[in-house]
């Protein structure tokens, strides 16, 4: 439901974020550092990699929702290992929907094609039928939420520092042996050609 005057407004996806880093301060007894910080205390812990096998060993756990008692059977494993957020409600101020209007004249059609049981007996002289539906029965809902776990973010920086300094060590390197040694290498060579081809000229 919306908030009402003076509340403060809810959001779902707030609402969820903070549902699940109470459930990993339950289980790991950590707090995420991707989740709010409005409810967190001064005694929280913040997660790090000593948290990282407890992390994994519920990442399944974590990754979905308990759908609820009158979920399908289908949904069998959510119900058995899911995080339990009904409380969690969708705002419905914050839906944004998008309509498509179609007008279709009801006289001069002939054989009525567009009358049904629910206009049966009613005088349609200067009246107008509404129709509102969904265009499909499931509706997309879009939720946003944290795209990189904790150690899914040290991963991804400690592969990119360690790609950037191994080009950079690499060139480093070959520039210093091509300016040094190898430098060297062709000036010895070439100096020895050249003593070789003026002992040839002065026989």
């Amino acid at each position: 439901m919306p908030a009402a005057a003076g509340e403060a407004r809810h959001y779902w996806a707030q609402c969820v974020a903070e549902c699940r880093r109470r459930a990993v301060l339950a289980l790991c007894q950590c707090t995420p550092h991707t989740k709010p910080v409005a409810n967190r205390s001064a005694d929280d812990v913040i997660c790090s990699l000593e948290h990282m096998a407890c992390l994994d060993k519920y990442r399944e756990k974590l990754a979905s929702f308990y759908p609820g008692d009158d979920a399908d059977e289908s949904l069998s494993e959510e119900r058995a290992d899911s995080v339990e957020c009904l409380h969690c409600l969708p705002n419905c101020a914050l839906r944004r929907y998008a309509a498509r209007v179609w007008t279709v004249p009801y006289g001069g059609l002939g054989k009525r094609p567009f009358h049904n049981k629910f206009v049966d007996g009613l005088s349609l002289v200067n009246g107008t039928v509404l129709r509102i539906y969904f265009s499909r029965e499931d509706q997309a809902l879009y939720q946003v939420e944290a795209n990189l776990i904790f150690y899914e973010v040290v991963a991804f920086l400690g592969n990119l520092s360690l790609l950037v300094m191994g080009i950079t060590a690499i060139t480093f390197y070959e520039l210093v042996y091509f300016c040094t040694i190898r430098w060297r290498h062709h000036y010895k060579r070439r100096c020895r050609r050249d003593n070789k081809l003026s002992k040839l000229n002065t026989l």
